[in-house]
């Protein structure tokens, strides 16, 4: 069963809308929170998204101590307005916990005993102390994470398109009728850190067999972006050859290739409507960009700042019970 951490801008303009009410109830009481040890199966970790959009929620099976209180399930960490929305299903009860970062000092907790939407606690915490919503519980409700898919680059490989630049190594001597064969290391695909919240970079193993000639084996780093024409499609050989193309839209493509990836004798050819045209003599302009340094993904950082603890409290037995 799969749940998606939401209700972000539900639960900010909900806290607006009572705060006045509310403040002047507020338990500003502080009570010590108990200790809750985490351990969390980085290696097993998920991403997930929502069709067309590059929001990245992290599922990842966690365990909860607490004295003799432990708790197994799955976290999922999806960016919120003032953080992170942190969500755990409990996987022998259904129990929901939601603990979500609102920004300016403001954070909703929200625990749903066996996941029936019924007896919800949520508490609003607040610069002014915390807020009972539990009457209103349903405007932070997390929203149904089914609706999320397994991240995958398998579209981005549908539309990508390299074939035209792989030909450039063979110049002028291009045999007639030349096809590729690829073949993807989908399995082992892994996401690329990238700061522009509307795109997103694949690395992937890649192996291209030519009809005829030498096979290419390297680094496949696909681009998708949510704005952008199409596909920038990078390959890098083994041997350090580079292989570009670059989708720009409107039937323009621009095909880049550097022997040795040294950035000498490269041949850039801009594909147009009206025809190709040569733009090796300016091939510094189509330059792709270097991933070799950059970082490949992981939930590590968020489940460090992510916080979760207050949440689980709710469910733990009151004093009196």
């Amino acid at each position: 069963m799969k749940f998606r951490a939401l209700g972000v801008a539900v639960g900010g303009a909900a806290a607006a809308a009572f705060l006045a009410a509310g403040t002047a109830n507020a338990d500003t009481a502080e009570t010590p929170a108990p200790t809750w040890t985490p351990v969390y199966q980085t290696d097993t970790a998920e991403v997930l998204q929502q069709a067309n959009s590059f929001i990245n929620t992290w599922a990842v099976g966690s365990t909860f101590v607490n004295g003799d209180t432990t708790l197994v399930g799955t976290t999922y960490l999806t960016p919120s307005t003032g953080g992170l929305n942190t969500l755990f299903i409990d996987e022998a009860t259904n129990d929901v916990y939601n603990q979500n970062q609102l920004g300016l000092g403001f954070t909703n907790l929200y625990y749903d005993a066996d996941g029936d939407g019924k007896d919800v606690v949520d508490i609003l915490k607040t610069p002014f102390g915390n807020i009972n919503m539990s009457s209103m519980a349903w405007l932070f409700t997390p929203e149904d994470i089914s609706k999320l898919h397994e991240a995958s680059p398998d579209k981005a490989l549908e539309n990508a398109g390299l074939y035209s630049a792989l030909n450039l190594a063979y110049g002028k001597d291009v045999p007639e009728n030349l096809t590729w064969t690829p073949v993807y290391g989908t399995d082992d695909a892994q996401l690329l850190v990238d700061k522009d919240p509307f795109s997103q970079t694949w690395k992937l193993d890649a192996t291209f067999v030519p009809s005829e000639g030498d096979t290419l084996v390297g680094t496949n780093y696909l681009t998708e972006s949510l704005f952008g024409a199409g596909i920038n499609n990078v390959f890098v050989t083994d041997d350090g050859d580079v292989y570009a193309q670059n989708q720009l839209g409107f039937g323009f493509t621009n095909l880049y290739y550097d022997a040795d990836g040294d950035g000498k004798d490269v041949i850039d050819f801009l594909k147009t409507p009206f025809g190709n045209i040569d733009m090796s003599w300016a091939a510094s302009w189509f330059a792709p960009a270097d991933y070799s340094d950059v970082d490949v993904i992981t939930p590590d950082a968020d489940l460090a700042a992510a916080g979760l603890y207050s949440a689980l409290d709710l469910g733990l037995p009151t004093p009196d019970a």
